[in-house]
């Protein structure tokens, strides 16, 4: 069943929020938790097709589908009038026509393109705490996916310090965040990725193997990060083996030898990456295999699956000494 919920929030602005709950939930258990994004325009509603239910089924996942105000999500370099790290605009290209300036921004140029009525990381926070009301959560096991914009603020959320201690993965969908506003991950542990994106996308291109920043190619003047410079620092940051620069990862990942439509590598040299980028023929769309790809890869780096891994391995080296 789909549950609608408001969150009420003194001196911040109300927001909502649908929740999901597999045909396996037991009230009494704690779950794996899905935090997924709209893409930008969309809704909350729009994250329930049939397939992401059957998926969630299957792994047994509760889905929360928050809205964006404004139907979008606002993160590092999409509502600050395009002034990157160093005080210059560098998200986009100001010369060029079409403005989209959202609800609550002061637009000094065409560069704001998401709301500014809230912060959307300390929504992601309130949200987080309001579901115990609700269902029965498994804190350790929380998760966050989305699409365009939602993968551009699923990529943030494991960037900024009120966020990313509170999940264990996430699952970017074709949308990588804005140039110049990269800041790494903001934990002082693992919190594993795996990003999809289409070889095609002009909306939201993620690049080739020797980019570090990309154009888009539909409306103009947007800057975004590459997907390859993402998964690449991302990977550093968990000390896995980095190639020379400007060169495709090494390794493939595909662990049951399945994927027949997409292409996964890698940096990380183990069997249980912690760094994927996904690619595949497609435009600014959605595979339905990307959602099965996203929770096989969450399912893998569940604490007991790590555990019974690293044991494999240390056995292992044992048996080769």
């Amino acid at each position: 069943p789909i549950q609608m919920k408001t969150l009420v929030r003194n001196g911040l602005p109300d927001r909502e929020y649908r929740i999901y709950t597999p045909a396996g939930y037991n009230r009494r258990t704690q779950s794996k938790i899905l935090i997924f994004f709209h893409g930008y325009g969309g809704s909350s509603a729009q994250m329930f097709w049939n397939e992401m239910r059957a998926e969630a089924d299957e792994f047994n996942y509760i889905i929360v589908a928050p809205n964006g105000l404004g139907n979008s999500w606002t993160f590092p370099g999409s509502a600050n009038n395009g002034v990157g790290t160093d005080g210059t605009v560098t998200t986009c290209d100001t010369t060029k026509s079409g403005w989209l300036c959202q609800d609550g921004c002061t637009c000094t140029n065409r560069c704001n393109w998401t709301q500014c009525l809230d912060d959307d990381f300390q929504f992601v926070v309130d949200l987080i705490n309001d579901l115990d009301n609700y269902i029965c959560v498994d804190s350790s096991h929380i998760y966050a996916s989305g699409i365009s914009n939602g993968g551009m603020m699923t990529w943030s959320l494991g960037m900024d310090d009120r966020t990313a201690p509170l999940l264990a993965g996430l699952g970017p969908m074709i949308g990588q965040g804005s140039y110049d506003w990269y800041r790494g991950k903001a934990v002082d542990r693992d919190l594993p990725v795996i990003g999809f994106y289409g070889n095609f996308d002009t909306v939201v291109p993620p690049g080739d193997y020797s980019e570090f920043f990309v154009e888009d190619q539909e409306d103009g003047g947007w800057y975004w990060l590459t997907a390859h410079r993402l998964h690449t620092i991302w990977a550093g940051d968990h000390e896995c083996p980095l190639g020379a620069e400007g060169l495709a990862p090494a390794n493939i990942y595909d662990p049951y030898d399945t994927f027949s439509n997409m292409t996964c590598l890698t940096h990380c040299d183990d069997s249980i990456p912690y760094s994927v980028d996904c690619r595949s023929d497609e435009g600014h769309e959605i595979q339905t295999s990307y959602y099965h790809a996203m929770f096989e890869f969450f399912e893998l780096h569940l604490v007991e699956n790590l555990k019974a891994h690293h044991s494999t391995i240390k056995d292992q080296t044992i048996a080769f000494q």
